[in-house]
C-alpha cells in the first residue's frame, strides 16, 4: 500500500486534508495490482462506505481457459484484501458497465454487446461468485443498475422501439416505476438512494422529441406506502430550465444528477449567461456549490458531480491555467460555501515506480471518468501518471484519497 500526503493549500476549513493511496496501475507489461497488459481507460471507480473500490478494466494476458484474450473485467478491492484483483471476466465480445460498489460488499454491473443486454450481474463477496440476478428479457439495454436497502434492484431500460423506462426488480417481481408515456420525451440516467428515492433529468414533451429546445426538469420520485403495503411514488420537480419556466435561472442541465441516502441532491446547470454552476439541494433549497469564474475555476467539466451525506461535493474542473483537477466543496458551510482543489494535472504524487506526477499534457487529459466519494469523505479517481519531469508516462492509475 502506497500512501503520500497531497500538497494542499493551507487554510482554515471544514474540508479535510488528504493523503493518497495507489490502488492499481497499468501500462502495457508494467502493472501494479493488475494483470500484465491489462488496460484501464476512462473508467469511473466506485467506492462504498467501507472504503471498498471497484472499477472496470480490459484484461490482458490469458483468460480463465488459458487462451490469449482481451476481455472486459471487473476489479475489486474489499476491506479484507491487501491488494485488489479482477473478480469477473466477461465473455468475449461482451462489455460491462461501470460498476456500483454496494455497502454490503457486492458489486453491481450490467453486461451487454452492441445488440442485446444480458441484464444485471452481481459479484457476491460472501459467495465469491458472480450471479446474473436479472436476466434481461425483451430489453435492448439495461443501464445504471443500483440497489436499495430493501433488497430491490433498480435500473433504466430501453426496449426494441427505443422507449426508456425505470424499473424495480425485487423477489422475482419486476415493477415499472415511470416511462416516457407520461409526458416525457427522454429519461436520462437516474440516481437512486437506499430509501428508493429517484433523482433524474427528464426532457418534457412528445415522445422522440429530443431537441435541446425542449423543456428539461430535475425530477425527484419519493416512495409512499399504503396501509396494505402498496408502493407509489410522489413526483417533485426540484428544478426546471428556462424553456419550462422563463423565470428560472437555469438555461439547461447536465445529464446525471445524484442523490444521497440522506436525500441531498446535486446537479450541474448552465445559467442564462452560459456560465456553468454546480447546485446542491437540501430540503428543497438550492445552494451554490461552485461556478465558473470563481475559486480559480475556468471550466466545470461535463462529468457527474457526487455528494455524500455530509454535504461534501466532489467534481472535476479546470483552473485558470486550463489544468484539470479534482475539487471538493462544502456548499452548506457557514458563513460561506467552501471549495478546495485537491489534486490537479502536474501535481506530484507517489506511484509504485517512485515519485511521479499527474500527467500534464495539452492534448491528453490527466484524469478519466467520474470521481466518487463515500460518507467517510474518501474519494476514488482515475488518473494518468508520469514522471515528475513529464517525459515518461507510467500509465493509468486508480487512487483512493483518504481524509486526514
Amino acid at each position: 500500500m502506497l500512501l503520500a500526503v497531497l500538497s494542499l493549500a493551507a487554510m482554515t476549513s471544514t474540508l479535510p486534508e488528504y493523503k493518497s493511496e495507489l490502488l492499481a496501475r497499468t501500462n502495457g507489461g508494467s502493472t501494479y495490482n493488475l494483470p500484465v497488459y491489462a488496460m484501464v481507460n476512462s473508467t469511473s471507480p466506485s467506492i462504498n462506505d467501507a472504503g471498498e473500490v471497484a472499477f472496470i478494466a480490459v484484461s490482458g494476458g490469458v483468460d480463465q481457459n488459458g487462451d490469449h484474450s482481451e476481455q472486459a473485467a471487473v476489479w475489486l478491492k474489499t476491506r479484507n484484501d491487501l491488494d485488489g484483483r479482477i473478480v469477473y471476466y466477461a465473455p468475449k465480445e461482451k462489455m460491462v458497465s461501470d460498476p456500483k460498489m454496494l455497502d454490503r460488499g457486492d458489486v453491481l454491473f450490467s453486461q451487454f454487446d452492441e445488440i442485446t443486454s444480458d441484464g444485471i450481474f452481481s459479484f457476491n463477496s460472501q459467495k465469491q461468485m458472480t450471479e446474473n440476478i436479472f436476466p434481461a428479457k425483451n430489453m435492448a439495454a439495461v443501464n445504471y443498475p443500483q440497489a436499495t436497502s430493501d433488497a430491490s434492484y433498480v435500473f433504466r431500460s430501453t426496449d426494441s422501439e427505443n422507449n426508456r423506462s425505470f424499473f424495480e426488480y425485487r423477489s422475482d417481481k419486476l415493477s415499472e416505476i415511470i416511462n416516457e408515456d407520461g409526458g416525457y420525451s427522454y429519461l436520462f440516467g437516474p440516481s437512486v438512494n437506499a430509501a428508493s428515492q429517484w433523482i433524474f433529468k427528464a426532457r418534457v414533451g412528445e415522445k422522440f422529441n429530443y431537441a435541446e429546445e425542449a423543456p428539461d426538469q430535475i425530477v425527484l420520485l419519493t416512495p409512499h406506502f399504503t396501509a396494505f403495503g402498496e408502493k407509489s411514488y410522489q413526483k417533485t420537480v426540484l428544478a426546471q430550465d428556462s424553456d419550462s419556466d422563463p423565470l428560472s435561472p437555469y438555461k439547461s442541465f447536465d445529464n446525471s444528477p445524484a442523490i444521497t441516502n440522506a436525500g441531498l441532491v446535486v446537479f450541474t446547470a448552465v445559467l442564462k449567461d452560459r456560465v456553468r454552476m454546480i447546485v446542491a439541494v437540501k430540503d428543497g433549497v438550492h445552494y451554490e456549490v461552485a461556478r465558473e469564474g470563481q475559486n480559480d475555476i475556468s471550466q466545470i467539466e461535463m462529468f457527474s458531480p457526487q455528494i455524500n451525506d455530509n454535504g461534501f461535493v466532489v467534481f472535476r474542473a479546470k483552473n485558470s491555467k486550463g489544468l484539470r483537477g479534482i475539487y471538493l466543496a462544502n456548499p452548506f458551510a457557514t458563513p460561506t460555501a467552501e471549495v478546495k482543489r485537491l489534486l490537479g494535472e502536474g501535481d506530484s504524487i507517489l506511484t509504485d515506480q517512485g515519485m511521479g506526477a499527474i500527467l500534464r499534457k495539452n492534448d491528453f487529459p490527466g484524469f478519466g471518468g467520474n470521481v466518487d466519494i463515500n460518507n467517510n469523505n474518501e474519494i476514488v479517481v482515475s488518473t494518468v501518471v508520469a514522471t515528475e519531469n513529464q517525459k515518461w508516462i507510467f500509465g493509468t492509475a486508480i487512487y483512493k484519497l483518504h481524509p486526514l
